[in-house]
């Protein structure tokens, strides 16, 4: 995937809200609470998940082939997948460090696929090289990524040190990936399906999405750098109308986050 190349589509076009809608927020909302009950039994977290995956790609077979809805259904989908793969793929077979890579893997393999075959479910494309300008703009845009790690690495109550000597390679490499693939899904597919059925608002729906997913961590600050990090690059994608800039910076921030830590 050539990611100078993915573009956002039409991203502040779309019909206004409608009642039918209004199941992707209930949807989103069900996605959080199957994060937050993790904290209290990774089955019945798993089991959420699991039953909103298949109730989700149930609603989007049944929906008609022109829905609005589907570009939506087809993000939470993915959301769920890399979730439920988090869980259930053989994770046995490999080191521990090493089990965020599964699932993202899985999840860029379904949207490679997804962009093939159905490009409308997937609204990211391979676009003509961008123009100095632009790739410029994006550079400018993946080196808020490092800044944003080191800045809230600095202010995160929970690290007593810095090192960016101890953290193996392999895992930088995994780190990274998750970033990249969380920024595919959320700001390359989600957002702007989101977008296209609740306007500009659905940057923050999206970012807000993004965020919850970190509440069976446990930690405030984890959902505040959700939070944040989600509106920035949210608005910066949409200001841009590209998403090769943020993730860039999710998998610098991620690299470099694991570093810090």
């Amino acid at each position: 995937m050539n990611v100078d190349g993915l573009r956002l589509r039409g991203l502040f076009v779309g019909p206004a809200p409608s009642l039918a809608s209004s199941a992707v927020i209930v949807y989103a909302v069900l996605l959080v609470g199957a994060a937050a009950s993790v904290e209290s039994s990774i089955s019945a977290s798993l089991a959420c998940y699991a039953v909103l995956l298949f109730v989700i790609l149930t609603h989007l077979g049944f929906s008609g082939a022109r829905s609005e809805l589907q570009p939506a259904l087809a993000g939470l989908a993915l959301v769920a997948v890399l979730k439920v793969g988090a869980f259930v793929l053989p994770q046995r077979l490999v080191s521990e460090a090493y089990w965020e890579a599964l699932p993202c893997l899985l999840a860029l393999a379904i949207v490679v696929w997804l962009s093939a075959v159905r490009e409308d479910l997937v609204p990211l494309g391979i676009a003509s090289p961008l123009r100095l300008p632009g790739r410029t703009n994006q550079l400018l845009i993946g080196a808020t990524g490092p800044l944003l790690a080191v800045f809230f690495s600095v202010v995160d109550p929970s690290t007593s040190r810095l090192t960016l000597m101890s953290t193996p390679v392999g895992v930088l490499g995994a780190a990274a990936l998750s970033g990249l693939t969380l920024e595919i899904v959320f700001r390359g597919c989600l957002q702007i399906a989101l977008v296209q059925l609740f306007g500009p608002s659905g940057i923050a729906l999206t970012a807000l999405l993004y965020a919850g997913l970190f509440v069976g961590s446990g930690s405030h600050f984890a959902l505040l750098v959700g939070l944040a990090t989600g509106l920035v690059w949210g608005a910066l994608a949409a200001r841009t109308r590209a998403v090769s800039g943020v993730v860039i910076a999710h998998g610098l921030f991620a690299l470099i986050w694991a570093a810090l830590h």
